[in-house]
């Protein structure tokens, strides 16, 4: 991993699309961040890692690390240089 933020991504379920096939849920989670120390997350603190499906057997959840992709007709958000932490969400308010 080089370039941050990352998206944290988790398999929510499946569902069948309209031509037959399986296709897959999945929701994005938060974000892995490059900090001056080092890595951080930020993780939506609605996202309740006991809804992930997991076999009967597992204690653990996965979640995929994917580059970020702008959505049709957003512009990518400014990437801040190497070695500068962005304030955490809502903290850039000035009151």
């Amino acid at each position: 991993m080089s370039d941050y933020p990352k998206d944290l991504v988790v398999k929510t379920g499946s569902y069948t699309a309209t031509d037959g096939s399986t296709k897959n849920r999945y929701e994005n989670i938060g974000k892995v961040m490059q900090g001056n120390d080092g890595l951080y997350l930020l993780l939506k603190k609605t996202f309740n890692p006991a809804g992930v499906n997991t076999a009967p057997d597992k204690d653990m959840i996965v979640v995929s690390i994917f580059d970020q992709q702008p959505q049709p007709g957003q512009t990518p958000a400014p990437t801040p240089p190497p070695g500068e932490v962005p304030p955490p969400p809502g903290e850039d308010i000035p009151f």
